[in-house]
């Protein structure tokens, strides 16, 4: 830098150059010349380079206007706004708080107001020259405002490289920048289609979208993928870059080694992006990317991806980097689709256990070493973690002193060991982990062409061939290639198959091929499942094991191992798969692992059960065996169970020293109807099966009204409902998607067909229909017969309630994934489908006590009983009559079957059967005990409806106001105190003697009071609200009260205690 007074002959002059122009006449770039002067004059030693950016597009996305460098590594950014822009606003933008992740040194700027911003805080803020000041003949300007523009310059210029010294920090640079890079291809990829421009990046996504996605590739994913694998690409480059030279544009594929042959043809985008200018505005973000990995310390980083010297706790360095990198790319990332990667313990017990079959079993004394029969194949391969092991295991029993390495590496580990991975990150990964480890390990050498990896980029669930393309060979020759060796895999017989396949119930695969596999699943011994839903048997790891299982149906014998969702174990829509399953294979091994959040499980000790996942789903891990030359004769396989819970680090604990036949395991009796695969205690199945399942009481039932969009079809009044649906149908689709927070349109539910029905009806109020939207708490919903707001409106059953005056309707679920039934309702409104459940599988059914019948011109409405199907005869009603000789009004049958199903004893003694079908009802033989038990559950039932004035203690749950106090009603914080029974939901307001049993009392999923309030949080309570809770909380101090005497009567009865 020049002496001081050179300086403030350079400033002085940028500001006689600012009056060469008049204010009016000023743009963001009339003098940006004169700026970029000031920051060369003012910038210390010619290793600063200040690149200006070109002008942006007028989207507002791209880089800052300047990005500073020392030694070709980026320093920091200055970012220009125009001379009256209030740069206080500039600060808070989204624009800023990007940069802000990017790097910690920047500049913003107007020309006359400098600040610095140094690790996302403002440091110094200096005004050269007011605006007001410019329109001065002659402006004149303090040697001290001079100096201290100076200083903030002086500052900014002295910042210094940023060396990359961990992981952590590395995969959080990355992340940012991939993200950055994910949004900028989007919204150039969108520019162009619009565009109809056919340039590198439209082509490269017509390939994959087309040849590896079978067309399931929006736009927003293949962004991510392609962001991510150009990350991993630029990050593989500098593993293998060895020599500590610089990456660029120019030599980034010089240092992917040549058997990455994918990885190389996607890479060609960023010699596309280095060249071509209408790819300006992803250029800067990928400079970034490449700066962070020239800014790696290469030995403390080369140390912590060493397999043999890292400190990390993982012995994995390169999943331990990816998870983190995950985490902080996109937290929701992992959740769509359904990509958890494994722990290494669970790795190490499916390995470790198949090992020791293959050895045991096979008689295969090398396990997977075993050149000539063993081949493996992950079918989910993720990052690689399984093949990691499998190879390890591979190599422990062929030493290196033995001299067979080499051989066994391109014989067999090269060979017979495959993977298939969909997500193009990951397999980037994989290759990435894979080679480097045998690198490091044994020297092996992946330039050489002919030294490949088997693991592939491809859908393990779709066989289809991708045709011969024109051009497809040319323009990705890799996938050409991959294509033809993939196929050559999913034809041939493999000896073990092992993984962790993704848990998706919003499965895209459903390709013909895959959907005739998952028949076999929808049946037994030849007769289909008769199911009104399977869409459980529609996740992706259901799939998954059903290709796995298909290539063993074929051959001698075979193995799997895997870990998946638990659900597949008892869950009754998966007894056709548990029944195919023990045709097919000799030996099941069963490790529940448990840990589902959502059932709230619990150890023996009363502590919370956790998952061996970042996941709310329970776990399990099979491991699958069939038997050369065993004839099965129709005889099922035998299944060994055990369960296990307790802390994560417990469990890890227990998987890293044991394996299949290091434990002590149950064998379970797999019998029909159901075929469990777990333990469960049916003692009481002669007394429950007894019993008439709610679905064959009544005739005409279902689902609850689904809306796929509460938030726009259902409101807490009239009024605020219509206003809402008023001011949403005449938004702009694009705006409404970003008032109302609607992301994405489903199957059942478009926005613009919504706008449009809304239009169609005038918003009448007329279809404004009340709507049992939780237990005790009815909200307004705009419903029609037809689709319009309402994605799924269920109308042939809901209009039953709609027409018919004072209809009653039980609500029920027909599973049950809690370890509590306490899932039944009444209601006199139709109901949406998660009224007593926030968990989908346990959707709330509605029972209508009445249904209305069309006759020509007349309508009669008749009592909803059971008929036969073929001869209308009314069968439960005969059943009623028969049985105890007696006429029986229906709401009389009703209210038996409620104090039935709200009886304690009932709900604990039959809890496994609760969970896997509709409640079967078991009526006793007494007519004195049927009318008795009637009387109590129809006193429950009216009270529900809330349509008795309960005889009971006012001052049970009576709203107080303390006195001197603040009046203000609005939920703030919900706090019970049980000593004084209180029910405060903010510092003054509260519900008095309220017991803890009330509180705390659930109807399904939801603590009814609680919840209530939860869901108004922030709201002001009105008059009716708090007269409401006052009587709900009256009514469950009375449902309480009831229900003791209902179990009181029931555990004297031998119909419930044989």
């Amino acid at each position: 830098m020049n002496s001081n007074e050179s300086l403030f002959e350079k400033v002085k002059e940028y500001i006689a150059n600012l009056k060469s122009t008049t204010l009016e006449e000023k743009t963001e770039y009339t003098d940006r010349e004169y700026l970029s002067i000031l920051f060369n004059n003012l910038k210390p030693n010619s290793d600063i380079t200040i690149q200006h950016e070109p002008k942006r597009s007028k989207k507002g996305f791209g880089s800052p206007d300047y990005v500073i460098r020392v030694n070709k590594s980026i320093v920091g950014y200055i970012e220009v706004k125009r001379i009256e822009q209030n740069l206080d606003e500039t600060l808070k933008s989204d624009q800023i708080k990007k940069y802000k992740e990017l790097s910690d040194n920047i500049i913003l700027t107007n020309y006359i107001e400098f600040i610095l911003i140094r690790s996302k805080e403002v440091i110094e803020r200096e005004v050269l020259i007011f605006k007001s000041d410019l329109e001065k003949p002659k402006p004149t300007v303090s040697d001290t405002k001079i100096n201290s523009v100076i200083d903030v310059f002086r500052n900014f210029f002295s910042t210094a490289p940023q060396r990359i010294k961990n992981i952590e920090e590395l995969a959080s640079f990355l992340s940012y920048r991939a993200r950055m890079l994910k949004e900028l291809i989007e919204k150039n990829l969108e520019l162009s289609i619009f565009s109809k421009k056919t340039n590198t990046l439209v082509s490269t996504y017509n390939v994959l979208k087309e040849n590896i996605y079978s067309n399931n590739f929006s736009i927003n994913e293949f962004s991510d993928s392609i962001a991510q694998t150009i990350t991993y690409g630029v990050f593989i480059a500098r593993l293998n870059n060895k020599e500590n030279i610089k990456i660029s544009f120019n030599n980034i594929k010089e240092f992917i080694p040549s058997n990455f042959s994918l990885i190389r043809d996607i890479l060609n985008l960023i010699n596309d992006i280095g060249v071509n200018r209408e790819y300006n505005s992803l250029k800067w973000i990928l400079e970034e990317i490449i700066n962070v990995v020239n800014s790696i310390d290469a030995e403390l980083i080369f140390n912590e991806f060493s397999f043999t010297r890292t400190t990390l706790i993982s012995k994995d360095p390169y999943l331990y980097f990816y998870e983190d990198f995950l985490a902080k790319y996109d937290a929701n990332l992992r959740k769509a689709k359904g990509v958890y990667y494994t722990p290494s313990p669970v790795v190490n017990f499916i390995v470790s256990s198949l090992q020791k079959v293959l050895k045991k079993e096979f008689k295969l004394e090398l396990g997977f070493a075993t050149r000539d029969q063993v081949t493996v194949l992950d079918f989910a391969t993720g990052t690689g973690t399984f093949l990691l092991e499998v190879i390890k295991a591979i190599l422990d029993k062929i030493t290196e002193k033995s001299g067979k390495r080499p051989e066994y590496i391109d014989n067999h580990i090269l060979k017979n060991i495959y993977g298939f991975e969909y997500l193009m990150a990951p397999y980037a990964v994989a290759h990435l982990k894979l080679s480097q480890y045998l690198k490091e390990v044994c020297n092996v050498d992946f330039d050489n062409e002919r030294t490949r990896l088997q693991v592939f980029l491809t859908n393990t669930l779709d066989i289809t061939k991708i045709p011969d393309q024109k051009g497809l060979a040319g323009f990705f020759p890799a996938i050409s290639e991959e294509n033809e060796l993939t196929n050559e895999v999913k034809h041939k017989e493999i000896l073990v198959i092992l993984g962790n396949p993704p848990y998706s119930t919003g499965s895209k695969n459903n390709n013909e091929y895959i959907l005739n596999l998952m028949k076999k699943y929808k049946e037994i011994e030849g007769k289909s499942i008769k199911e009104k839903a399977l869409i459980s048997l529609n996740d992706d790891y259901a799939k998954f094991i059903r290709f796995a299982e298909s290539k063993f149906e074929k051959p001698e014998e075979g193995l799997l191992g895997v870990i998946t969702n638990n659900g597949y174990l008892d869950n009754i829509t998966f007894r056709g798969m548990r029944y195919h399953l023990l045709k097919t294979f000799d030996e099941i091994y069963i490790l529940n692992l448990h840990g589902n959040i959502r059932k709230k499980e619990k150890t023996d000790d009363g502590s919370i059960d956790e998952n061996v996942f970042d996941i709310q789903t329970g776990v399990a891990i099979a491991i699958f065996i069939k038997f050369k030359e065993k004839e099965k004769k129709n005889k099922l396989a035998s299944v060994y169970y055990k369960s296990i819970k307790g802390k994560r680090e417990e469990k890890y604990e227990f998987l890293n020293k044991n394996n299949i036949y290091s434990i002590t395991l149950e064998k379970l009796e797999c019998s029909p109807p159901n075929y469990f695969f777990i333990k469960k205690d049916l003692s009481s199945e002669d007394i429950y099966s007894k019993g008439i399942s709610l679905n064959y009481i009544f005739n005409e039932y279902s689902v609850g009204v689904k809306t796929h969009k509460d938030k726009i079809a259902i409101d807490y009044t009239e009024e605020k409902l219509l206003n809402k649906l008023n001011d949403f149908a005449n938004l702009k689709e694009e705006d409404a998607r970003n008032k109302y927070g609607i992301e994405k349109d489903s199957r059942d539910w478009k926005l613009a067909k919504a706008q449009e029905f809304l239009k169609s009806t005038n918003i009448d109020k007329n279809y404004v229909k009340q709507i049992q939207y939780r237990p005790f708490d009815s909200r307004f919903i705009y419903y029609s017969k037809n689709k319009g707001v309402v994605s799924i409106p269920l109308y042939k059953t809901m209009k039953h309630i709609l027409e018919i005056e004072n209809n009653i309707g039980i609500v029920a679920t027909r599973f049950l994934s809690s370890n509590n039934f306490c899932h039944v309702l009444a209601t006199s409104n139709i109901i949406e489908m998660g009224l007593i459940s926030n968990r989908t599988s346990e959707a709330g059914y509605i029972f209508p006590l009445y249904i209305k019948e069309d006759q020509g011109v007349f309508s009669v409405i008749k009592e909803n009983f059971k008929k036969d199907e073929k001869d209308n005869k009314d069968i439960f009603r005969e059943f009623i009559n028969t049985k105890y000789s007696k006429i029986f009004t229906p709401e009389e049958i009703l209210g038996y079957i409620y104090a039935v199903l709200y009886s304690n004893i009932y709900r604990t003694r039959f809890i496994e059967f609760l969970k896997i079908d509709f409640p079967k009802i078991i009526f006793v033989d007494s007519v004195e005990i049927f009318e008795k038990l009637s009387r109590l559950g129809t006193s429950i039932i009216n009270a529900h409806l809330l349509k008795d004035n309960l005889e009971i203690d006012r001052s049970i749950g009576e709203h107080t106001i303390k006195i001197n106090q603040n009046k203000n009603k609005v939920i703030e914080k919900i706090l019970y105190k049980e000593d004084t029974k209180e029910l405060y939901y903010n510092p003054t307001c509260c519900f008095n003697n309220v017991s803890k049993e009330v509180y705390e009392y659930e109807i399904g999923s939801y603590q009814i009071i609680k919840n209530y309030l939860k869901y108004r949080k922030g709201k002001k309570l009105n008059i009716d609200e708090i007269e409401h809770l006052e009587k709900v909380i009256k009514v469950i101090h009375f449902t309480i009260k009831v229900q003791k005497e209902i179990n009181k009567i029931i555990s004297t009865l031998k119909e419930f205690n044989e």
